[in-house]
């Protein structure tokens, strides 16, 4: 079946962009310097392996595909967990070795994929790390592979990836990849690893031949509409690979979304319940979606004009009745049939609900989505009829616990919205395994995890306070960016420039507790 010619040109024009080695991804960064020599050295490692060779020396010749914190850290857990168990290391044996078909090597990743279940970043690791051992024994035949540069495809040549779309299990993924570059740098005469390299970064965003390079939102010349990359995939084990959470916990939530239709994600400061709120509609969308998903934020000012509709000024000096983004969303999920469509409201409690929604209040319940609850609008247009909320459309709000300016909130809200708290995550294996990953020392893991849990609990039990206003984990979930082994610079600037300031205001009438809660934190060991 012949490659429509723009999703060609597509390819052509993401190859010639990635000329420019300074677009590379820093996680991907060494993938431009490897050459042959490299590939062919872990070939032979692996093939030596495959036949009876030691597990160490196979693993010091693996080279990390991403960083040591991903693949690399995985190379130590298996070289340091399975040394002493014949039955593992002979089914990695199975595993490394070149696959027999696509089938088989659909097979192998899932397998491998049920050995790290222990680890969170399961869902890349296992098609991430049997691509590159078996790239380096047939580099021809096998590509590298990372979601991102999956992605990245889907978004070039989406008809070539659904052609291979099998399934959704991580091995059909990696399959679905794999025999996409190839038909691909067929097509283009093309070499598979040179076009594979092309896809390190970010899914294409380029300009295509029907869109407009100053204006790549709008209609083309012609009035065609101009198309959008291809959405990823999103599932629930990726949900569960990307936040804290376990498993149970995410489809509880997507469970009282479904149901309610309206959902609040509260908790204490930095629990990462906007992360976490995005991620949730992603699993309720099925895909990492930029058409069905939107995000507004509620503040004390906001109000029925601005997320409804109401009389705007215009240049002229005059007024002019425009929707709002919450019309505009009601609409695209009325023409997209039953697929569901998420509104994400940042800091739901901050708004006047009833200001805000006004008549629409009583349309967001689950039950009054039918044309028989319709009202009519506060701000009718001429010849417009009545209005009600698509049933496909659902509400995730995230609520700061700890916000001390608000008061109760609104039993409106509490009657129409469901309610799930997110926790700190300092207890959670998910999270020192994510430190691990970082390559945080141990004994830092450790203080963080124990003094925090401990703060926690004092701040929980607090009269003036309660578990609402405890300290979140994301504070250590960004980036270290001093100098590569400065951990304890890293830690103590955390602690006196973002957990100081708001122990300090926790505590405002007693200046006390907070320093001797502060000074805690920063005692040595």
């Amino acid at each position: 079946m012949e490659i429509p010619k723009d999703e060609l040109e597509r390819v052509l024009s993401r190859c010639e962009a990635r000329k420019d080695k300074s677009l590379r991804s820093h996680l991907a960064e060494w993938v431009w310097k490897i050459d042959r020599d490299v590939c062919e050295r872990l070939g032979d490692a692996v093939r030596d392996f495959v036949d009876g060779g030691s597990l160490q020396e196979f693993m010091a010749s693996y080279r990390p595909l991403l960083a040591r914190g991903w693949d690399g850290a995985l190379v130590r857990d298996r070289a340091e967990n399975l040394a002493s168990n014949e039955a593992s290391v002979a089914q990695l044996r199975g595993l490394v070795g070149l696959p027999s078909g696509h089938e088989d090597a659909a097979s192998r990743v899932d397998r491998f994929a049920e050995m790290l279940s222990h680890r969170q970043e399961a869902q890349y690791l296992a098609p991430m790390m049997l691509s590159v051992c078996w790239h380096s024994q047939a580099p021809e035949q096998w590509q590298f592979f990372t979601k991102s540069w999956r992605d990245s495809l889907r978004s070039m040549v989406p008809t070539v990836c659904r052609r291979y779309a099998t399934g959704s299990s991580l091995g059909q993924r990696y399959v679905e990849f794999n025999r996409a570059v190839q038909e691909v740098s067929r097509s283009l005469d093309l070499d598979p690893w040179d076009l594979t390299l092309k896809l390190v970064g970010r899914p294409m965003r380029e300009a295509t031949p029907r869109q407009s390079a100053q204006d790549p939102g709008r209609d083309d010349g012609d009035g065609g509409q101009s198309e959008r990359p291809a959405a990823s995939v999103y599932t629930l084990d990726a949900a569960a690979a990307d936040v804290f959470l376990d498993r149970a916990d995410i489809e509880r939530l997507r469970s009282q979304l479904q149901r309610k239709k309206n959902l609040v994600l509260q908790g204490p400061p930095g629990t990462g319940k906007t992360f976490i709120a995005q991620r949730l509609a992603w699993v309720l969308a099925e895909e990492q979606s930029l058409d069905r998903i939107e995000a507004v934020q509620f503040h004390q000012s906001y109000g029925y004009e601005d997320f409804v509709r109401g009389y705007r000024p215009t240049e002229e000096g005059g007024f002019v009745l425009r929707d709002g983004p919450f019309l505009d969303f009601c609409e695209r999920a009325r023409k997209d049939g039953e697929r569901p469509h998420v509104l994400l409201i940042d800091e739901i409690n901050r708004g006047n609900l009833s200001r805000i929604f006004g008549e629409l209040l009583m349309l967001v319940e689950a039950d009054k989505r039918f044309s028989r609850w319709a009202v009519r609008l506060a701000y009718p247009r001429e010849g417009e009829g009545t209005f009600h909320v698509p049933d496909n459309v659902y509400l995730i709000g995230t609520m700061n616990t700890a916000d001390r300016s608000l008061a109760l909130v609104d039993y409106a809200l509490r009657r129409r919205f469901a309610f799930g708290t997110i926790d700190p995550a300092f207890g959670r294996e998910k999270f020192m395994q994510h430190l691990l990953d970082k390559e945080v020392p141990e004994s830092l893991r450790l203080r963080i995890r124990g003094r925090f849990n401990t703060l926690n609990q004092v701040v929980a039990k607090d009269r003036d306070l309660g578990p609402g206003f405890r300290i979140g984990h994301s504070y250590f979930c960004e980036p270290h960016e001093g100098a590569p082994d400065d951990w304890e610079g890293w830690y103590r600037e955390i602690v006196e420039y973002e957990i100081k300031p708001l122990l300090e205001e926790y505590w405002f009438d007693r200046p006390d507790e907070a320093e001797k809660r502060v000074s805690a934190l920063l005692a040595d060991d």
